[in-house]
């Protein structure tokens, strides 16, 4: 207690118990919030999906019909375009390939991916139809032949833009930590920017008749669900991955069998569900889409399959990759996590920017070779339609990022020596520089 002419002022010292009490109510938080997603999803599931579902039809009409101009239209396309889950992938693979903080990235960027593959096989398990397959006056502004319940557009907002601004933000943040102005500016760019992207992609999914009002609410309640597990949990499960590929006391072949079954189960699992809760579709959504979109017959209602398996791939070809080469592994687990690397690292250099791009090249001319260029059907002939799209986007998906990794050495691997020379120099000159510690004046040599 501080005694003063101004009266007097209590000052708290924080005990354990304080410690104790603000831990015990994040962790009640924490409950309440899964709890909360629980019981949305049980409420969606029984009641929101059919009520909202109808009500939003006569809307997404009254807006095609008063607002339908081609300059409006394509503006809404082009918001719809910037949260594809490939988009979205490909500013991911920039960001890892630009960032100074690449292990950060990495770790955000795997979390994502297990994310995407959850809510695809939700949408699996739903089997919701988008409005213009159920209504012919909604026109499909946005062709989709794949269900519609919940919206991955509302659910990448959180799950991509919203972690990767996160990180970005994180990145910037500290380096104007006493410059009230610019923290303050900083802040509103990036709110407002989320802001923006959250409000318009609600409204251009109604508009461009791909989903419902109860889809893009799921897909929001989705998306800030996996947003808060991120800041909570992602961290260390991650974290826990990467500590097993550290482990040289671990067999390399029993690394490799055990990610082996793990994404043979996970690329597989989606299909066979698929399979096996796949219900006779009703015709008018089959004639509604073909005359929306030109679609060809084996790509319909089954797509949702393939994108989960895809994107699965983007997290286990780094996982390989790194179990079968030391030198990726040091660079990637050790070096990328340095924090003298980090700060001495330069983002917006010419040099910084072209090796981004360079990477995020190799990633879609990898990913093109097997999906586009020499899919699996020209090795083997007699193979189904539908599963050269699904092996073809799976193999793609997988080698891009395998391969990026292999190339991360090649591509940062001077630059990290070269800043820990640099380093290392500065270090000398600082104690070089240091004056020597004079004698005192008592002290005297002895003969």
């Amino acid at each position: 207690m501080n005694h003063g002419s101004g009266g007097f002022q209590l000052q708290v010292i924080p005990t354990k118990n304080n410690y104790a009490g603000d831990a015990s109510n994040i962790a009640n938080m924490k409950r309440l919030i899964h709890v909360a997603f629980i019981a949305y999803i049980i409420i969606d599931n029984f009641y929101l999906r059919e009520s909202l579902f109808e009500y939003t039809l006569p809307i997404t009409k009254h807006l095609q019909k008063n607002y339908g101009f081609p300059s409006f239209i394509k503006f809404n396309r082009f918001m719809a375009y910037l949260l594809k889950p490939d988009i979205c992938a490909l500013f991911n693979i920039f960001y890892i390939c630009l960032t100074s903080n690449k292990y950060q990235a990495m770790k955000s960027t795997m979390f994502q991916c297990f994310s995407l593959y959850a809510l695809l096989f939700y949408k699996i398990l739903m089997n919701d139809p988008r409005p213009y397959f159920v209504d012919p006056e909604i026109k499909g502004w946005e062709c989709y032949a794949d269900f519609g319940n919940p919206s991955g557009h509302a659910t990448s907002i959180w799950m991509f833009y919203g972690i990767m601004l996160t990180d970005i933000w994180r990145d910037i943040i500290p380096k104007y930590k006493d410059d009230t102005i610019k923290k303050f500016i900083i802040n509103a760019s990036f709110l407002s920017l989320f802001a923006f992207l959250c409000v318009g992609i609600v409204f251009c999914r109604i508009f461009l008749g791909v989903h419902s009002l109860n889809q893009v609410m799921m897909g929001t309640v989705f998306g800030i669900y996996i947003y808060l597990i991120n800041l909570w949990y992602a961290d260390d499960l991650i974290e826990k991955l990467f500590n097993y590929l550290r482990n040289n006391k671990i067999n390399i072949v029993f690394k490799l069998m055990s990610f082996s079954i793990a994404y043979f189960l996970m690329i597989q699992t989606p299909v066979e569900v698929y399979k096996i809760i796949e219900t006779e579709v009703p015709e008018v959504w089959r004639q509604n889409i073909l005359n929306s979109c030109q679609f060809e017959e084996h790509n319909m209602f089954y797509k949702v399959c393939f994108k989960a398996c895809a994107t699965i791939g983007i997290a286990f070809g780094p996982l390989f990759a790194l179990v079968i080469n030391k030198k990726a592994n040091h660079i990637v687990l050790f070096e990328f996590n340095n924090k003298q690397v980090q700060s001495d690292y330069k983002v917006f250099s010419i040099k910084s920017i072209l090796k981004a791009l360079l990477g995020t090249a190799i990633f879609i001319l990898v990913f093109a070779f097997f999906y586009k260029i020499y899919p699996i059907s020209k090795v083997i002939k007699t193979i189904p339609i539908i599963y050269d799209k699904y092996l073809s986007m799976t193999l793609g998906s997988f080698f891009s990022t395998f391969i990026l990794t292999l190339v991360l050495p090649k591509l940062y691997g001077s630059d990290i020596r070269q800043r820990r020379k640099s380093s290392s120099q500065k270090s000398v000159e600082v104690v070089k520089n240091t004056p020597e510690q004079q004698p005192l004046l008592g002290d005297k040599k002895s003969d």
